[in-house]
């Protein structure tokens, strides 16, 4: 980068990437279980400063079940920028058919014939970057 110039790519404040979040419902949930790491779009809503999707038993289920460190990402992309938001957390699932605020909830509700798990992120770290495009 020439002398005098700005970097095309500045850190977001954390106000910025909480307000980020809580416009947006499609994210990234990244997940290990044992060598193998997963990444799963899912349907998320912020509740009370936490991320909350549904998913049922299988993969991401069984990896949060383990594990429960997780990582979760939105991307904004816009005609000049893109802005990244990483949380890092620890997930913690509820068992089907416990009732967790469902109106707050219906709107990252996933219509679906199988049993579906509500998974909770707490958060413990939000970073977020910009890249300017021009």
């Amino acid at each position: 980068m020439k002398e005098g110039t700005q970097s095309p790519l500045t850190e977001l404040d954390e106000q910025t990437c909480l307000r980020l979040l809580n416009n947006h419902s499609i994210g990234r949930l990244a997940s290990s279980l044992g060598n193998k790491i997963d990444l799963f779009a899912v349907r998320y809503v912020i509740h009370k400063g936490k991320i909350y999707f549904q998913t049922k038993p299988g993969d991401t289920f069984s990896s949060i079940v383990v594990t429960r460190k997780v990582a979760f990402e939105i991307d904004e992309a816009r005609f000049d920028s893109v802005k990244q938001v990483t949380v890092y957390g620890t997930a913690h699932w509820y068992p089907y058919d416990v009732d967790i605020d469902t109106e707050l909830l219906e709107e990252a509700r996933v219509a679906s014939a199988d049993v579906m798990h509500w998974v909770e992120i707490t958060p413990e770290k939000v970073s977020g970057r910009e890249l300017k495009l021009r």
